[in-house]
């Protein structure tokens, strides 16, 4: 294990940030800074796909990280949403659900809409907005 900080650069149509996954217990420390979205709550999760093509709507990052073959909220790739005010969005968590080696070749995605931390398999978040690969 390398027990290294890895991280995404996060861009979309007026959207830029990061994210970085920090080495933490037995998890990762994730960190977020993400200006330009529109104000309120938005869906964001590591996705399996390690291509953030914009002209596919992002659909290239494919679905929800999901080693564990787990139901919507459990996947490894649910993170909690982001809120944004004022088109920011900052936020620190863990989760010892997957490790920074882990996240490295994946998307991170954020939603136009906020996750219902229900419905299987993508929490009803809406469109991709933005998305950077953990490198």
């Amino acid at each position: 294990m390398q027990l290294k900080t890895v991280s995404a650069i996060i861009k979309g149509e007026g959207i830029a940030g990061s994210v970085s996954f920090r080495p933490y217990l037995s998890g990762a420390w994730v960190s977020a800074k993400i200006s330009g979205l529109p104000d309120g709550f938005h869906g964001f999760h590591l996705h399996a796909g390690g291509v953030c093509d914009a002209h596919t709507g992002f659909a290239s990052a494919m679905a929800h990280y999901n080693p564990t073959d787990s139901k919507h909220p459990q996947h490894a790739g649910d993170f909690p949403a982001l809120l944004s005010s004022g088109g920011l969005a900052e936020m620190a968590f863990y989760t010892g659900r997957l490790t920074p080696d882990e996240a490295v070749g994946k998307a991170v995605i954020v939603h136009a809409a906020p996750d219902d931390f229900r419905t299987d398999p993508s929490g009803n978040s809406g469109d991709r907005i933005a998305c950077g690969v953990v490198r």
